[in-house]
């Protein structure tokens, strides 16, 4: 048995024709060139529609009914033999189906369909679907920068929600919604689950107090981060890095833990020793 969100996965998309039968109107017939693959998907619901699978002639498959102008007709059944079923195997009943499990709608399933006499492989793609455990933070970014003493220069980093992390050693300072022109001196690549642990613990970072008073020093570092595509950002700007402690210490701590180089570490941006 298919399962019906199989079915309109694999129904191929035409101009519907009109039919008396009301199994035509949940799996439309086609053209009469696609009767087999209409007759395969209405199968799963031949019990509900009355057993019968009607071509756009009006004659039903499954009694032998005319498939052309050249007369060929398309003998289908619904007796399950798929208990035996296997790819390249012979079969007899033509235009049958079977389906390996299939259950969830999000993932690709392979069928097997009885065609010329033999059991052939067929996959059907998944549907648009959202999984509950899909990613919580898919387009967040942040850039961190830390320019400063007399060359205007620091370190850099940005992460970016499809889990890519840039880190640059020594750059001037750039527009924070952009990234230095240079390309970087670390590329690293992480899960979507980690990237995602980076913007929770933002989330859950309170920023109103921020930056609290320190010392002057030449340096301005500046943190941007967007949780979403049309989210409005978040910018910090400050001197020194007890500025943003102890407020940030969950975020500095996922850096420490994911970015392998030193240099992106936004804890050490901007420290006065």
């Amino acid at each position: 048995m298919v399962a019906p969100w199989l079915v309109r996965r694999l129904l191929i998309v035409r101009a519907p024709m009109s039919s008396p039968n009301s199994c035509a109107k949940r799996c439309p017939s086609r053209t009469r060139r696609d009767i087999l693959v209409v007759a395969l998907l209405c199968l799963p619901l031949s019990v509900a529609c009355g057993g019968a699978v009607t071509a756009p002639d009006g004659t039903s498959p499954a009694d032998g009914g005319s498939s052309g102008s050249d007369g060929a007709s398309s003998d289908v059944t619904t007796t399950n033999d798929c208990g035996t079923a296997t790819e390249g195997a012979a079969c007899s009943r033509e235009g049958e189906s079977c389906s390996s499990g299939c259950t969830n709608p999000c993932q690709f399933c392979n069928l097997l369909q009885c065609s010329g006499g033999h059991w052939t492989r067929l996959e059907a793609p998944p549907a648009p679907c959202t999984d509950a455990s899909a990613r919580t933070h898919p387009d967040a970014r942040v850039s961190w920068q830390g320019p400063g003493g007399v060359t205007g220069y620091g370190p850099a980093i940005v992460v970016s929600g499809s889990g890519v992390i840039q880190v640059w050693q020594n750059q001037p300072s750039f527009p924070p919604a952009g990234a230095p022109m240079a390309p970087p001196d670390v590329t690293g690549h992480l899960t979507g689950d980690r990237v995602d642990a980076l913007f929770d613990a933002w989330s859950s970072t309170s920023t109103a107090a921020l930056p609290h008073a320190g010392p002057g020093a030449e340096c301005e570092a500046t943190v941007y981060v967007t949780m979403c595509t049309h989210c409005m950002p978040t910018a910090i700007r400050y001197g020194d890095a007890s500025q943003m402690a102890p407020e940030m210490n969950a975020v500095w701590s996922w850096f420490d833990a994911n970015v392998p180089s030193a240099a992106g570490h936004p804890r050490n941006f901007c420290r006065i020793q």
